[in-house]
């Protein structure tokens, strides 16, 4: 079961960053909601909400 686990694994890594990838250059559309959802962290802020509430406490 390792094989096949790592191979899905490995595949799942290049749609991602397929996904994040626009004329050759790292390009992530923040409005496309699988990025959004996999983002943590851009440009120096948390932009994943339950990490973020997780960090500082949610937001008033």
């Amino acid at each position: 079961m390792p094989g096949p686990a790592s191979k899905l694994y490995a595949q799942n890594l290049v749609n991602i960053v397929t996904l994040m990838t626009r004329d050759g250059a790292f390009a992530p559309d923040f409005a496309d909601e699988i990025v959004a959802g996999t983002c943590v962290t851009h440009a120096g802020e948390v932009t994943h909400q339950a990490t973020r509430e997780t960090l500082e406490g949610p937001r008033e």
